[in-house]
């Protein structure tokens, strides 16, 4: 949907409505009903407009999506409402509201998943999520760090964007002011970061870039690692060693 088209239809009350209407009613209506509906909720809460009829009932719409995804037997609308989910959790009310219906444990519990499209949705979510500090300490209650440190560790050079999403969850998590609040509870456990070392020791050089046997292929592949994953990557990384020092986790004498 175009930004001219989208505008136009997100202050139409009546279309928007209808759509609220259809997924008020799940077993009136097929899964593909539904799915292009949820479909059409994404390209729509993209756009943040006061007048929209999505951004003035984002609260209702919210909790309709929850119900969608807790239900695992049709994974299509998971995938879906996460996607929604991922637009309008850019506000603080929605973060709260998601935080009270447990949708961090439901997005950390698809991050095991092997659906690629689910792990961008649910990811998104939790970048989100985790913006504000109070919200930050679900990723560590519910093993939320190791199952990220799994998705860098098999995206790592098959998907260097997928990669670059695990970052900036991470980077989020331990975005913290150390020394006014001595929030070492937000920090990774010495395991955890010896991993995350060995990952950038292998995926922040250009030189380690894989190559794929065809030049077009290597050369979007390394497009991807120089706009999408390195900034973030190289960015988390410095992180790690600053907050490293303060709390003397582990020896990183070769990485610094």
């Amino acid at each position: 949907i175009s930004e001219e088209n989208g505008l136009i239809i997100i202050r139409r009350d009546d279309c928007i409505d209808l759509l609220f209407k259809l997924l008020k009613a799940p077993n009136q209506h097929s899964e593909e009903l539904l799915v292009h509906v949820l479909m059409a909720l994404n390209n729509l809460s993209y756009y943040d407009d006061p007048q929209s009829y999505i951004n003035r009932n984002s609260e209702t719409l919210a909790q309709l999506l929850v119900k969608y995804i807790r239900n695992e037997e049709k994974m299509d609308c998971v995938v879906e409402a996460f996607r929604v989910l991922g637009n309008l959790s850019r506000s603080q009310r929605i973060r709260d509201i998601l935080m009270k219906c447990k949708v961090d444990r439901s997005a950390i519990h698809h991050c095991q998943s092997d659906n690629v499209e689910l792990l961008y949705a649910v990811i998104g979510v939790l970048i989100n999520l985790t913006v504000d500090e109070d919200k930050r300490e679900c990723l560590k209650i519910h093993h939320g760090i190791d199952s990220l440190i799994n998705i860098f560790d098999y995206s790592i050079q098959s998907d260097w964007q997928l990669s670059s999403l695990v970052c900036k969850a991470l980077w989020n998590y331990c975005d913290n002011n150390y020394e006014k609040f001595d929030n070492q509870s937000l920090w990774f456990t010495e395991n955890q970061l010896k991993i995350l070392l060995n990952f950038f020791d292998e995926s922040l050089h250009e030189s380690n870039l894989e190559s794929s046997g065809d030049e077009s292929i290597d050369e979007l592949n390394k497009q991807l690692w120089n706009e999408e994953y390195f900034p973030v990557a190289s960015r988390l990384y410095q992180r790690i060693i600053e907050g490293n020092q303060y709390f003397k986790t582990i020896r990183i004498n070769d990485h610094s």
